[in-house]
């Protein structure tokens, strides 16, 4: 079969079972307070009343954004609001999505800049609690979900594993701003922990539904290229070139530079990663350059070898003098 058929076989199959998993993600709202109605409507996309909808939830979110405290950021990292979901990316994004939507998450944006400006004890202090908060809601999620197909008659507790995993993604995120390296790997070592006894705990049981273990297979850990990712971003610039080639990452995917905006830009040019969540990428006029990792496309559903990547990176990475 031609590469380019399957490579295109590929992504079909990751829309689909996508689609199922969106459906399928553990439910109701639990953070990110009131679910705001879907921005995207019924509108064609780019519909000019499409792209007004648009336009006004970005500017009611940038106010809510503005008005929140640091407690209330840390809180909100996990949200389930209808207009943050990252639906509408192609199967290319969507199996390797939790840098970009990160990156375009303008919450966790303002909350860096806050962090930024903080005293070290208190940043840290912080730092700790955001990891705390969104690590252990997102532990909990899954311990009620599968107990709930666990056990005979019990009602399925529906929560929302996406929204729970991307929120650890933007703790992960902050830390590799705000933190040592050192700190950072012991974090994903923890999460990659909570991962294999999640996945070992679905091997074991008969109870739980094939749709419900793709679920949480996917959802348990951010994606393999927000690993790679967040770890180039915690390295200085002058050992980026190491790891890389330690991890041979030019030889299994494409390394590309992305310009952010503020937190409270107003809406403009959107890419389809961010169209609901409104922040301004790939444009002139950045305020900032982000590295993003993304894997080639015979490496997409190839999970042993992209594991093979991100475990070489971090060996390389703690071998860093």
């Amino acid at each position: 079969m031609p590469k380019r058929v399957r490579i295109a076989l590929i992504l079909v199959v990751l829309l689909v079972l996508n689609s199922v998993a969106l459906l399928l993600t553990f439910g109701p709202s639990q953070g990110g307070g009131e679910a705001l109605a879907d921005p995207r409507g019924d509108d064609p996309p780019n519909a000019p009343a499409a792209i007004e909808n648009r336009r006004r939830h970005v500017q009611s979110h940038i106010a809510d954004v503005a008005s929140e405290p640091v407690p209330m950021l840390i809180q909100n990292l996990i949200d389930t609001s209808a207009w943050f979901s990252p639906a509408g990316l192609s199967g290319q994004e969507m199996a390797q999505r939790c840098w970009h939507v990160v990156l375009g998450n303008r919450r966790c944006s303002r909350l860096s800049e806050e962090l930024a400006a903080m005293p070290p004890h208190e940043r840290d202090t912080l730092l700790e609690e955001a990891f705390r908060t969104t690590f252990g809601m997102h532990q909990d999620t899954f311990d009620r979900a599968l107990t709930s197909y666990e056990t005979p008659g019990a009602p399925k507790n529906e929560q929302s594993a996406l929204a729970t995993q991307l929120g650890v993604c933007c703790s992960l995120f902050l830390i590799a701003e705000h933190r040592e390296l050192d700190e950072l790997l012991d974090r994903i070592d923890a999460v990659q922990r909570f991962g294999e006894e999640v996945r070992n705990r679905i091997k074991s049981s008969e109870a739980i539904p094939p749709a419900v273990q793709f679920v949480a297979n996917a959802h348990v850990e951010p994606d393999n290229a927000f690993y790679i990712s967040v770890v180039l971003d915690a390295v200085p610039a002058q050992q980026r070139d190491q790891l890389i080639a330690a991890a041979d990452l030019n030889g299994v995917g494409t390394l590309k530079e992305i310009e952010l905006t503020t937190w409270n830009a107003e809406p403009g040019t959107f890419d389809s990663v961010h169209a609901w969540q409104g922040l301004p990428v790939d444009r002139t006029g950045g305020t900032e350059t982000k590295t993003a990792f993304e894997w080639d496309g015979e490496r997409l559903m190839d999970h042993e070898r992209q594991q093979d990547v991100v475990q070489q990176l971090l060996a390389a990475a703690r071998a860093l003098k």
